[in-house]
C-alpha cells in the first residue's frame, strides 16, 4: 500500500511564501538603514552650515577658527552666531550672549539671528 505524500505545494501558496520572505527581508533592511541613519544624526549635526560635536577638542578647535573670522572679517554676523552657538555649548553663557549681541547690532533683521535667538534660548 503506497503511503500518502506530503502536502503539495501549489503555485499560489509558493508566491504567497515568496512575498512574505521578500517583505520580511525589506523591513530587516529599512530597519538597518534606520538605525544606521539614526546613528549618523546623533552624532553628528550642523548649525549655520558648521558641524555640531560633543568632543570638547573639536569645539575649542571650533572656537578658535571662528574667532579668527571675525577678527579677519570683524562685520561677518554669521561668525559671532557661530561663536555664540559655541560658547554656549561650552558653558560660557556671556561670552554667547556677547556673540549674539554683536551679530545682533550687525545685522538685527535677519531670519538667522532669530533662529539662533530660539537655539540659544534667549528672549527677545
Amino acid at each position: 500500500m503506497p503511503m500518502k505524500s506530503a502536502h503539495k505545494v501549489n503555485k499560489s501558496e509558493k508566491k504567497e511564501l515568496v512575498v512574505y520572505i521578500v517583505s520580511g527581508l525589506a523591513i530587516i533592511v529599512l530597519l538597518s538603514l534606520s538605525i544606521i541613519n539614526i546613528n549618523k544624526f546623533l552624532t553628528k549635526q550642523r548649525v549655520l552650515g558648521a558641524e555640531v560635536t560633543t568632543d570638547t577638542a573639536s569645539i575649542e578647535s571650533e572656537k578658535v577658527f571662528w574667532e579668527k573670522v571675525v577678527k579677519e572679517n570683524p562685520t561677518y554676523r554669521d561668525g559671532y552666531l557661530e561663536l555664540a552657538i559655541i560658547q554656549s555649548t561650552l558653558g560660557n553663557k556671556v561670552e554667547s550672549l556677547k556673540n549674539f549681541e554683536k551679530a545682533k547690532t550687525i545685522d538685527p533683521n535677519s531670519s538667522k539671528i532669530t533662529e539662533v535667538q530660539k537655539l540659544l534660548n534667549l528672549g527677545n
